[in-house]
């Protein structure tokens, strides 16, 4: 296989993952369906980016506590990182939830933090990396071969590769602090007293780019997020951006669908973000494995 095959190959099984997430598989059928009227409607993915909300809280005409569907968010993180990789689709980017087995050794090496003597990593619900697939030597379907392409480009001449973090919550109102303090450690050019970032070697600055974003799907009014909100004001300035599945509401979010160039824009350099997704996503009949879940 060609090295583009064999991450393809790394990326289905880490997608296929995500069934284990309870109240994503047992929420699906309903999901779904919402999926499938959107693309039938609109022959277009990224429209189903455009009304994510409308998929994730499909559920709610079931009477079903919506409480528990959100719970720690882990349906919606998961239902993100499945949008995510759909689009990511064929190129080299991978986007999974953090589990060691998925996430390469040095990745979690740089997101290591060290305060007073105890190390712990960020509150990441996703984590996005992109893998250099220049070394036909090595089998880019097995991690330690992932690991050492990263490894490889950033300490070679031309580091090429981009690190990103993605937190994902239900409730803006209580959770936005959150990443704006993480976002103020990874990437301040301030030395915090007794605060270390990374180990062994590696740590954010290491990576050619590094972005630490919110993603949120309100079950509140979005009405009442405003220019003006100080819920607003603790994310606008995080590196990676602030986004919702609604359209983008100037200077309070982004669309998801602004997180692609925003952050990974080398891996559509050449083409449009719809024409890979035609050419990758579409022609390729990818996202039928995807509206199925049959990833294997």
């Amino acid at each position: 296989m060609l090295p583009q095959e064999q991450l393809n190959h790394f990326k289905l099984n880490a997608i296929e993952e995500l069934k284990s997430v309870n109240t994503f598989f047992s929420n699906w059928n309903i999901w779904k369906i919402e999926i499938e009227e959107i693309f039938n409607r609109t022959n277009s993915i990224l429209e189903i980016g455009n009304n994510l909300h409308k998929v994730f809280f499909s559920t709610r005409s079931l009477g079903r506590d919506q409480s528990t569907l959100s719970s720690g968010g882990y349906a919606f993180e998961a239902l993100v990182a499945w949008y995510l990789n759909l689009v990511f689709w064929n190129t080299n980017v991978v986007v999974v939830k953090k589990k060691q087995h998925l996430v390469p050794s040095c990745v979690n090496d740089a997101l290591s933090i060290t305060i007073a003597n105890r190390t712990t990593n960020s509150e990441s619900d996703l984590i996005l990396y992109k893998v250099p697939l220049s070394n036909s030597n090595l089998n880019y379907s097995q991690m330690n071969d992932i690991n050492k392409s990263i490894e490889s480009s950033i300490r070679g001449s031309e580091n090429n590769t981009n690190l990103g973090i993605i937190q994902c919550k239900t409730n803006w109102n209580d959770n936005a602090q959150i990443p704006m303090l993480w976002d103020l450690v990874y990437n301040s050019s301030v030395h915090l007293p007794h605060v270390t970032v990374g180990k062994n070697g590696f740590n954010t600055a290491s990576f050619k780019k590094f972005s630490y974003s919110f993603m949120t799907i309100p079950t509140n009014n979005i009405n009442e997020y405003s220019t003006n909100s100080v819920k607003v004001d603790r994310v606008a300035n995080i590196t990676g951006g602030n986004y919702w599945s609604y359209p983008t509401k100037n200077g309070v979010a982004k669309n998801l669908n602004e997180y692609f160039l925003k952050n990974f824009p080398e891996v559509f350099a050449g083409v449009s973000l719809d024409a890979h997704i035609h050419s990758s996503v579409i022609s390729t009949n990818i996202y039928k494995k995807f509206f199925n879940l049959k990833f294997l």
